[in-house]
């Protein structure tokens, strides 16, 4: 889920953000897959769709309540072959979907 303006945290991202970002994230996944249960049962069953609701409202509330956290690396074997400023990743971001 693309960071905007509108987004409930928006501005700049600290650990701390990051951590409460994913939260968000989360929820936008729980939610995608709730409204979409009945497609996925038809191509797994009812107890897969229980377990993934049970791992997605965990991680969700471990995400908001400051006990799982995310670290974004970017490895390169060349020194300068990553910006050191991560504006590129946003202007992909910001695009719309198509």
């Amino acid at each position: 889920m693309p960071i905007s303006e509108s987004h409930p945290i928006g501005g700049v991202k600290t650990p701390q953000r990051i951590l409460t970002d994913s939260g968000y994230t989360i929820r936008c996944w729980r939610t995608r897959f709730a409204v979409n249960r009945s497609a996925v049962l038809a191509l797994t069953d009812e107890r897969f769709c229980r377990m993934w609701e049970f791992y997605l409202s965990a991680v969700e509330l471990e995400f908001l309540h400051g006990s799982k956290m995310v670290f974004q690396v970017l490895l390169s074997p060349k020194r300068d072959a990553v910006p050191i400023v991560r504006d590129f990743m946003l202007g992909q971001a910001r695009q719309p979907a198509r």
